[in-house]
């Protein structure tokens, strides 16, 4: 963020985009303090729903994004994913 907002005033823009530049940077900081202050105390939040990643999983996602809805690729599912 410090580089954002020091680019305005390194290239000679107008005041308009310094402000504006300053405005929005400091929202965006403004915003970004609780996400600081749980990753500076340590609460990274409920992951306990995440399963691990498999080999089989991954190729079952992939023939889902191919249409193989029902776990069973056909063999058009199978190229899609192939392709």
């Amino acid at each position: 963020m410090p580089a954002q907002w020091l680019s305005p005033f390194l290239f000679r823009s107008d005041k308009k985009t310094k402000i504006l530049t300053t405005a929005c940077l400091f929202t965006i900081g403004l915003l970004a303090v609780p996400a600081f202050f749980f990753a500076i105390t340590g609460d990274h939040g409920n992951d306990a729903w995440v399963h691990t990643a498999s080999p089989g999983m991954v190729a079952n996602l992939q023939f889902f994004f191919a249409g193989a809805f029902d776990g069973q690729p056909s063999k058009l599912a199978q190229l899609y994913t192939a392709l």
